[in-house]
């Protein structure tokens, strides 16, 4: 090998390595708006509780319900939002590295660097995006549903 390919190829392999962590970062981004999108949501409920509770038989009862329930929808728009936008980083980094998988010599090279082992489990399956949607779309339809159940109602 000469000097150019041997540069070359330390070349692709560091950005195969920071592309394969970006990746794993925008992964780990999702996992953690899932988890934070659940908890906001248990923590809407547990205001309403509260509120129900303290409150009952108010007459403005009602449009704190609607505020909650506007602030909700507002939360969950947000959170597609980022989904879609690290799901455009994903797709654009993934064909990225699909593209510098083929300079490599062999499937070995890759596994010997030093990269996120999750990286080639199941990043790129659709029905993990799928859970983590519906996970999240469930919580807001029960949230929703708890809302107006207790103040609405």
């Amino acid at each position: 090998m000469s000097d150019t390919e041997k540069e070359e190829n330390a070349e692709n392999r560091m950005r195969y390595q920071f592309l394969a962590h970006q990746i794993d970062n925008y992964k780990s981004q999702q996992w953690s708006m899932t988890y934070y999108a659940l908890l906001v949501f248990a923590g809407i409920i547990g205001i309403t509780t509260i509120l129900h509770k303290e409150l009952c038989g108010v007459d403005y009862l009602i449009y704190l319900g609607i505020i909650i329930a506007i602030l909700l929808t507002f939360i969950l728009a947000f959170i597609i939002y980022m989904f879609w936008v690290y799901q455009k980083c994903l797709i654009s980094n993934r064909r990225l590295t699909i593209e510098l998988e083929e300079k490599f010599v062999t499937y070995e090279d890759i596994r010997k660097l030093p990269i996120p082992k999750r990286y080639f489990k199941y990043w790129f399956q659709g029905h993990i995006l799928i859970t983590f949607k519906l996970s999240i779309v469930l919580g807001y339809v029960f949230s929703m549903w708890y809302i107006f159940e207790k103040l609405i109602r």
